[in-house]
């Protein structure tokens, strides 16, 4: 399930009770991942404080060559002219 911001705060608003206002001027964004160990191929990594919450986001997975040589091979895809 993905939630978005507004439905992730929300849910901390409703569900936390040491914090109760987490107005986004007070989230924290630090540009990097917080999980995913593959997180540097991917196109974009965001680490949000929230409310006493880490929210991690990546996106976009683009791996090297070899491996996308190797994840068309093993599905039967023809990366010619890629």
């Amino acid at each position: 399930m993905v939630l978005s911001i507004l439905e992730i705060n929300i849910k901390l608003t409703m569900t936390n009770p040491k914090h109760p206002s987490t107005s986004k001027g007070k989230w924290i964004w630090m540009p990097h991942a917080g999980h995913l160990i593959v997180s540097s191929d991917c196109r974009f990594h965001l680490n949000t404080y929230v409310g006493g919450y880490i929210v991690s986001t990546v996106g976009e997975y683009f791996p090297d060559e070899g491996v996308r040589e190797i994840f068309a091979e093993s599905r039967g895809v023809n990366l010619e002219g890629c």
